[in-house]
C-alpha cells in the first residue's frame, strides 16, 4: 500500500499532462483517478471544466505533499551517523 500514492499522483500527473498537450479545459468523463476523497465531488460533478481544475490543483498540492515528504526524510537520514 505504500506505493499507491506515488502510482496516483504519476497517474494524475500523466491525465493533467494529456490535456494540457491536448489544450483541453475539461475533465473527461471517463477519468477515474484517486487524488483523495476530498476532491470526489469536484472530480465526479457535471462542471467538467471545474473537475480539470480541481484535478490541478489536487495534483500540485498532492505533488508538494510528496516532495516535502522525501525531503523531509532525506534530512533525517543526513543526521544520522554514517554506518561502517
Amino acid at each position: 500500500m505504500a506505493g499507491r500514492p506515488a502510482h496516483s499522483l504519476l497517474e494524475a500527473i500523466g491525465v493533467m499532462r494529456g490535456l494540457y498537450e491536448r489544450d483541453q479545459h475539461d475533465l473527461p468523463v471517463s477519468s477515474v483517478l484517486s487524488v483523495g476523497r476530498l476532491w470526489h465531488a469536484a472530480l465526479e460533478g457535471p462542471d467538467r471544466e471545474r473537475a480539470r481544475a480541481a484535478l490541478e490543483v489536487a495534483t500540485l498540492l498532492n505533488l508538494r505533499r510528496t516532495t516535502a515528504s522525501a525531503a523531509s526524510a532525506r534530512a533525517s537520514h543526513a543526521d544520522c551517523p554514517a554506518q561502517a
